[in-house]
């Protein structure tokens, strides 16, 4: 049985379809360099903000203490982050 979906969308095709959704972005200069911080529809349907609010604090924070020590290819996330993403900024997100 072949259950994948072959599907190639821009990302704003996938947004204006929704089926990824846009999270955060009164935020996004602050917390990715203006590059858009998104999520698949279901998940945004079945979590509360404030669970979204920590599974990005989670990626901030492996950002900052785990990636580096990870051989590249086993790096499975990629984004831009503002240098200045600090502990300040991530409770920005948690307000």
């Amino acid at each position: 049985m072949n259950d994948t979906i072959d599907m190639v969308s821009s990302l704003q095709q996938a947004i204006d379809d929704g089926v990824l959704v846009e999270v955060f972005k009164n935020r996004w200069g602050q917390l990715s360099a203006g590059k858009p911080i998104i999520a698949t529809r279901h998940v945004v349907e079945a979590l509360s903000l404030a669970a979204l609010r920590e599974i990005w604090n989670e990626y901030v924070a492996w950002t900052k203490d785990v990636k580096a020590t990870l051989p590249e290819a086993e790096r499975l996330f990629t984004t831009t982050m503002m240098p200045s993403v600090t502990e300040d900024t991530v409770s920005l997100v948690k307000s």
